[in-house]
């Protein structure tokens, strides 16, 4: 990553993978599950490089702090862990989920395809598409 990255750039860019190599499986799938419980109170975007968060946990409220640095993630949090904990993870993945949401997507083929072909309980008959890239002034011979 280049070090003009902005926070959003860096999150925009972030997979889950890429999350869970930075804190480990268990913290991430904590830090996902606080996620989708709704436990993120708060989070304060202060682009380009920096967002803080509130994040409910066992009875207490804790302070985040995610950062671009260098155009790499820095995650720390007020709890005893102190860096890369499930209450990071969480903000993480709320301030990302919101970026996501705010950028539009550009549709891509497989996109439109997808919506075409999907199980919707449509009846038809499948269909394929032939392409012809033949040179018409050059006999076709079957081979």
């Amino acid at each position: 990553m280049a070090t003009s990255d902005s926070l959003h750039d860096v999150l925009a860019r972030l997979g889950d993978d890429d999350l869970m190599t930075l804190v480990g499986p268990a913290t991430w799938a904590k830090g996902l599950t606080y996620f989708r419980a709704g436990k993120v109170l708060e989070v304060q975007d202060e682009p380009p490089l920096r967002a803080l968060g509130r994040v409910r946990g066992s009875g207490v409220t804790y302070r985040t702090w995610i950062e671009a640095v260098s155009g790499e993630l820095s995650m720390s949090c007020a709890c005893s862990q102190g860096r890369d904990c499930r209450h990071c993870v969480a903000t993480v993945l709320e301030l990302r989920d919101r970026i996501r949401r705010a950028t539009p997507t550009r549709r891509t083929w497989r996109t439109v395809m997808s919506t075409l072909c999907s199980p919707s309980g449509a009846q038809g008959e499948p269909l394929a598409l032939v392409v012809d890239t033949h040179d018409p002034a050059r006999a076709t011979t079957l081979v």
